[in-house]
């Protein structure tokens, strides 16, 4: 699947199709993107991956951006439960009925490091951001795993990371509806000590996020495990 905003570089759909059509059927391929043109990548590799936790470590809240995953949709209409799922509308997040069972039931995964897809940035909006990427994406997720599954967990500690760049930003937040986000992000975050006994201090005071810049390394730290 692929935005009608994001651009693929030169010869990245030929590559793709040549890994597509390789050795190895993978139930899901993440791939890199950049949203500096210059940063486009023509010539790349892939790492394959066989554990779901390992995939999902790398790519975090990236999951939920619709260009950068590829589904096999073969695989997917063989799972028994792929259409069983209600479906949440309206939460912006579709496309991840078609992703998370694949993940859920996949075995084989792929990930392409380079920059080959162009996302053009700021001409998103018009949705409520933090509603979107904290409450909705629980709801989802909650339909396929646990709150205390790896999978969830995960997903959800990078979505509350990514969802922090945009406090007390209203450059950035400028294009999207206006909301009153932290019970969404207390919906969604509460049950992860990390935002129960810290972060959640910086959503509910975000002006404070200008004297923290010290805790970018200790963020990347915790990111890593």
């Amino acid at each position: 699947m692929l935005g009608d905003d994001d651009f693929l570089s030169e010869h990245a759909l030929s590559n793709v199709i040549s890994i597509l059509n390789g050795y190895h059927s993978y139930d899901l391929i993440y791939v890199s993107s950049t949203i500096n043109e210059s940063a486009l990548e023509e010539d790349f590799g892939y790492n394959e991956i066989t554990s779901r936790d390992e995939f999902i470590k790398h790519v975090g809240i990236m999951f939920t951006f619709i260009s950068g995953m590829i589904c096999n949709r073969d695989r997917y209409f063989d799972l028994p439960d792929n259409n069983k799922a209600p479906m949440l509308e309206g939460s912006f997040l579709m496309h991840l009925y078609w992703q998370l069972p694949l993940l859920k039931h996949g075995g084989r995964f792929a990930i392409i490091n380079n920059n080959i897809i162009y996302a053009t940035p700021d001409n998103s909006g018009g949705y409520r951001l933090f509603r979107v990427f904290s409450k909705n994406l629980s709801m989802i997720l909650d339909i396929f795993y646990k709150r205390k599954d790896y999978t969830s967990i995960r997903v959800r500690k990078s979505s509350m990371f990514f969802l922090m760049n945009f406090l007390n930003n209203s450059h950035k937040t400028r294009g999207f509806g206006e909301e009153s986000y932290l019970p969404d992000c207390d919906y969604a975050f509460s049950d992860l000590n990390i935002y129960q006994y810290c972060f959640r201090f910086f959503y509910l005071y975000p002006v404070l996020l200008k004297f923290s810049q010290k805790l970018k390394p200790l963020i990347k730290k915790i990111m890593r495990k």
